[in-house]
């Protein structure tokens, strides 16, 4: 719904020829989860997925990746898990290459987050 922070993922419906067969399998569903509808808000698609099947034989999987070990900590912190807090190595994104292999659990720092 409009408004709303709620995203529920429905099925395509039978009736698909039809918009407000989707309209309607929202609210149900809505209605299902949280026991009760809001009338006069506007759905949003705020998504969707589409699966494809593509004839023919399955490509062969990339080559390995050599190993290239442990790569260098740009420091550590203090993390707080289920069994309590723990001191953490800290790797920034930009200095990992295919192939580096970390031994968590770790903290992996990226600029745009």
């Amino acid at each position: 719904y409009e408004g709303t922070d709620n995203a529920i993922m429905i099925l395509e419906c039978k009736d698909s020829d039809s918009p407000l067969s989707y309209a309607r399998t929202f609210v149900d569903q809505y209605h299902r989860e949280f026991g009760f509808e809001l009338e006069g808000r506007d759905l949003l698609i705020d998504d969707f997925r589409v699966r494809a099947i593509v004839p023919g034989a399955t490509p062969a999987p990339p080559p390995s990746v050599p190993s290239l070990g442990a790569p260098p900590a740009f420091g550590s912190c203090r993390a707080y898990f289920e069994n309590g807090w723990e001191t953490v190595s800290t790797y920034k994104f930009e200095d990992l290459k295919p192939g580096h292999e970390i031994l968590g659990p770790a903290i992996i720092v990226q600029s745009i987050s």
